[in-house]
């Protein structure tokens, strides 16, 4: 994906397509073992879609076959 076609993904949209809790994306970013959030205004943030999509594969490309 190109950045000019990205999109932002809410935390709950990604706890949803990722099944991780809230608190686990939190632990998870401050590892650095998970992309990391983006503000997008005063008490919101974001994640890019690309990114999350990477992660996933990295995910799947690991699994034992």
């Amino acid at each position: 994906m190109t950045p000019s076609t990205d999109s932002f993904l809410s935390r709950e949209a990604v706890c949803q397509m990722t099944g991780l809790s809230r608190v686990t994306l939190w632990r998870m970013e401050r590892a650095g073992t998970f992309p990391r959030s983006i503000p997008i205004g005063a008490r919101r943030v974001a994640y890019a879609r690309s990114e999350l999509d990477g992660w996933i594969e990295e995910r799947k490309a690991t699994r034992l076959h």
